[in-house]
């Protein structure tokens, strides 16, 4: 009787044990599905901003370029068509239309006359962030930011885990220089709230705005380091001087 009771103990205790695991294992796939979500959701995110810097920093002329949002209306292989709005209007009424020829490697303005679009001028390098976000990163589409007459610096964008990295070399120049590019061109998320002169020394800056909670600046001789602290995640640029370069690491990082 011992024996059989120490059977039926035992298999009650195996029991409870693999439904034990049943439930811990449903949980950790119940969070990586949610960590997964989030980080698509980001890099959505990410990808949107993207877009939206490509347009802002091209010389379309355009009343609400500042506050501009896009709509995408159609969406294929090659090319992608783009709805303007303004942000500020509630009824998001459309004030542009934007084609990226991605087969051609042009970005046009159809707003007045779509049988006869503007060609704009745009920033290589975010049009090839934006080939790697919505056209599978396909190179046939991206530009050669290496070749003489192009941009001096070497970019390339990579995914791990829940972070989005951009990392860029800019030959020939200083810290001051990149950053200073950095804030014109748009080229990192809600650089707006970014201060439009690089500090001298270390500081943190309160934003309390779209998110954002504040902003850390580390300033060192060779190297700056800046988190921008969102309610759901951070954003850390760092630059450092390379002999006569300057290597710009930018990650996006989801909580």
């Amino acid at each position: 009787m011992r024996n059989i009771a120490a059977i039926i103990l035992l298999f009650t205790l195996s029991c409870k044990y693999n439904d034990d695991k049943v439930v811990i294992q449903k949980k950790i796939k119940e969070v990586q599905v949610e960590k997964n979500n989030k980080a698509s959701e980001n890099f959505k995110n990410d990808c949107t901003q993207i877009i939206l810097n490509l347009i802002k920093g091209s010389n379309l002329k355009n009343p609400f370029k500042e506050d501009l949002k896009f709509e995408i209306i159609h969406h294929n292989a090659v090319n992608m068509k783009l709805r303007l709005y303004d942000a500020n209007d509630k009824l998001e009424n459309s004030v542009g239309w934007i084609v990226f020829d991605a087969e051609n490697m042009r970005l046009l303005d159809i707003t007045n006359d779509e049988e006869n679009p503007q060609k704009l001028e745009f920033d290589k390098v975010l049009w090839n962030k934006t080939i790697s976000c919505f056209f599978d990163n396909d190179k046939s589409f991206c530009f050669d930011t290496n070749v003489e007459g192009t941009k001096n610096e070497d970019c390339k964008t990579t995914i791990i885990d829940m972070d989005n990295i951009e990392e860029c070399l800019f030959k020939n120049t200083n810290i001051e220089a990149v950053y200073s590019k950095l804030i014109k061109e748009h080229l990192v998320n809600d650089s707006e709230f970014l201060k439009k002169i690089l500090p001298k020394l270390s500081e943190n800056v309160v934003v309390n705005q779209k998110g954002i909670i504040d902003i850390y600046y580390v300033i060192n001789d060779d190297e700056i380091e800046i988190s921008v602290n969102y309610q759901g995640g951070v954003t850390v640029i760092k630059m450092q001087k390379i002999n006569n370069d300057v290597k710009q690491i930018i990650t996006y990082s989801a909580d």
